[in-house]
């Protein structure tokens, strides 16, 4: 009877061995991607060779297995709430006061000072910056660079304070550098307006659980970047009173939802415009959306006091610029890609073109 009873325990527990892994075989099972990341894709038995299909199949079981999701988000929660630690520390780092910073993409080692530009990369950097400038003077063109600052340049002081710098000399002081040393290329760097916005304004310029700036923190972006460009152009600035503060109610952010934190919210600025804002068009530049996979918008303004055309080639920081640049220009074109794409220019005709990098991607102004 003894044996019997073991004989069941074993038979029992290969049965609970087998029966998840042979219904993930048999059946997709459904659930919400809480890690912010790409899931490995079930393999085809047809599409994979018998050598590739098993550790094929082992990434997609350990990403697809039953009620992963849910254990993922409980062990976030614990991780968080309980031992105040980031389960995901080599992409989000908690400061203080509840905020949250980006620690990915080697932003924390470029805050830090401790991964510098090399002197050949930066030589480069130079050069295609001066090739790109002579490109668009020959075309009637102004050309300049937008660096907007990271969240830590504006609140370091909300930073954990094992968070040390090694130096003043981070990559964005020396692609600054260099850039200075360029005769006629505009430069719009936005750290020390923001900074200088934090000390003035009350309300935060960013979000706690977003690595983004906030629309009151876009905006003072903003008036620094026309306050660059009339050295070169008149351009009207779209003024304070010309909106109304409102604070809203704004859930997660794409750093608390890394950590499956979404439930939380925080009281946050936005600026309401007091006149008829320019609405998205559709303009012959839309036909760029496909062919070359770039996230594309685009305005036009009926307001015929208003003379100047911009292309901007930007990343995630202008999706709150362009609620402010789109009613100073005539048309005005955003496009998700940090690359300059001179037929763009050629077809688009624009007067002022720009390139808009947040600090983490600065290496990439000579692109």
């Amino acid at each position: 009877m003894r044996k019997f009873v073991q004989i069941l325990y074993v038979l029992g527990f290969g049965l609970l061995l087998g029966v998840v892994p042979l219904t993930m075989l048999l059946f997709d099972y459904e659930q919400e991607n809480v890690e912010y990341r790409k899931l490995a894709v079930k393999p085809v038995w047809s599409e994979t060779t018998l050598k590739n299909w098993p550790p094929e199949y082992e990434k997609y079981f350990n990403d697809h297995f039953p009620f992963r999701d849910r254990l993922y988000r409980a062990f976030s929660r614990w991780k968080v709430d309980v031992m105040k630690e980031s389960p995901k520390r080599k992409r989000v780092i908690l400061g203080k006061e509840g905020w949250l910073f980006l620690s990915g993409e080697r932003t924390l080692d470029q805050y830090r000072g401790i991964d510098p530009l090399k002197a050949e990369e930066l030589d480069k950097i130079e050069q295609q910056l001066r090739e790109k400038l002579s490109w668009c003077k020959e075309r009637g063109v102004l050309y300049g660079i937008v660096i907007c600052p990271e969240k830590h340049s504006v609140y370091p002081d909300l930073l954990p304070d094992w968070m040390k710098t090694a130096g003043p000399m981070t990559r964005t002081n020396q692609v600054q550098e260099r850039i200075q040393k360029i005769d006629g290329l505009l430069l719009s760097d936005l750290r020390e307006a923001l900074r200088q916005a934090r000390k003035e304004l009350e309300p935060l310029l960013y979000y706690k659980y977003d690595t983004h700036w906030n629309h009151l923190g876009a905006y003072v972006g903003y008036r620094n970047m026309i306050d660059a460009l009339t050295a070169y152009k008149d351009i009207p600035l779209r003024d304070w009173s010309d909106y109304r503060q409102l604070n809203i109610e704004k859930k997660g952010g794409d750093l608390a939802r890394i950590l499956n934190q979404m439930h939380w919210t925080d009281s946050v600025p936005t600026l309401e415009p007091l006149f008829e804002p320019v609405a998205g068009g559709d303009t012959a530049a839309i036909r760029y959306l496909e062919p070359t996979k770039l996230t594309f918008a685009a305005f036009e303004n009926t307001d015929s006091s208003l003379q100047h055309k911009l292309l901007i080639f930007n990343d995630s920081y202008s999706v709150s610029l362009r609620r402010y640049l789109k009613d100073s220009f005539r048309q005005s074109a955003f496009v998700w890609n940090h690359h300059f794409k001179k037929e763009m220019v050629e077809d688009l005709k624009p007067d002022i073109v720009l390139q808009e990098f947040v600090e983490r991607y600065v290496h990439r102004v000579g692109w």
